[in-house]
């Protein structure tokens, strides 16, 4: 039996385009209303689920998205929380902008 993924009406995953997978992403994303990011000592950011999408989408690659979606899948599947994995990654997209506005 084949296991069911976010791509399984997809034949390649590749081939979707970033407005699919801002599409796949969002729906693999739970509810979180907002959700407050750590980006410097003094420096929180409140992200919306929009928004963090967002800036996934804008600022990986494709291949990364894929990825994302593919472990947002696994931590649904295995009913955890997949706010910290969020927090992780945006947290280290959020700290590189601030990084290179200095």
């Amino acid at each position: 039996m084949e296991e069911r993924t976010p791509f399984s009406l997809y034949e390649n995953e590749t081939t979707l385009t970033r407005n699919e997978l801002k599409d796949i992403l969002e729906n693999c994303i739970s509810s979180f209303k907002d959700l407050e990011i750590k980006v410097a000592e003094h420096n929180e950011v409140k992200l919306s689920k929009v928004r963090a999408t967002n800036i996934l989408v804008d600022r990986l690659k494709k291949d990364q998205l894929v990825e994302i979606i593919k472990q947002l899948y696994l931590i649904n599947m295995r009913n955890s929380d997949e706010i910290s994995f969020l927090k992780f990654i945006l947290t280290g997209l959020l700290s590189e902008q601030a990084e290179k506005r200095k």
